[in-house]
């Protein structure tokens, strides 16, 4: 091990490692990709801010970050993305059902922006 990095994929637990001091999943041999977070309405409840960087692997699904999300942000987040029908994700201004859903990759610079479906008449 060099400078906290694994020499190799085998001294890899489950495919992570220490990271700024948080441990995230990372694909071994790919490039970090940082996108930038907001969160809207009811989310800033249970998310110490209102928007964030994150340092993850490039190609990593929108579906992977949720979950990295919630569990670095706990239970209250992980309830809130229980109820996707009522949670509105834009990646990039598009919204995310308009592209691959759950399974759209996410690159370097992507912007997402995560709140809340209101209604009312």
């Amino acid at each position: 091990m060099l400078n906290g990095l694994p020499d190799n994929e085998e001294e890899i637990s489950e495919n992570e490692f220490l990271l700024d001091h948080r441990t995230y999943p990372v694909r071994w041999h790919q490039q970090l990709s940082k996108v930038r977070i907001k969160f809207l309405s009811t989310f800033r409840e249970v998310v110490p801010t209102n928007d964030m960087e994150l340092d993850v692997s490039d190609g990593i699904t929108l579906g992977e970050l949720l979950e990295i999300l919630s569990k670095k942000f706990g239970q209250g987040l992980l309830e809130h993305f229980e109820k996707l029908d009522y949670v509105a994700i834009f990646i990039n201004n598009v919204e995310y059902r308009g592209l691959k859903g759950l399974k759209t990759p996410l690159k370097d610079g992507d912007s997402i922006v995560i709140g809340h479906i209101l209604a009312g008449g």
